[in-house]
């Protein structure tokens, strides 16, 4: 009665240190879920401008633009800056 205990006990530490060893082998999970942008990254710098004819909003980079009066708007196709045009 005895050895079966033993043995039952050296059977229980063995499945114990083999499942610890498989759990604290695995590499540390990485955050590949979150995102993260270079720090010299223009993405999140890039304004947001509306355009005054169809009130769709551009970025500043992507946008069409003309000035007028000293001052620059934004559009977001040729079709709106030629009706802005059309109204000046």
């Amino acid at each position: 009665m005895f050895i079966l205990r033993l043995l039952l006990i050296f059977f229980l530490t063995y499945l114990t240190f083999r499942v610890l060893k498989i759990i604290l082998s695995f590499p540390p999970k990485k955050q590949e879920d979150s995102v993260s942008f270079p720090k010299n990254s223009n993405i999140l710098e890039d304004e947001m401008v509306k355009d005054p004819i169809c009130n769709t909003y551009i970025t500043k980079k992507g946008a069409i633009t003309t000035r007028m009066n000293g001052k620059t708007f934004y559009f977001c196709s040729k079709e709106c800056r030629e009706k802005f045009m059309e109204r000046g």
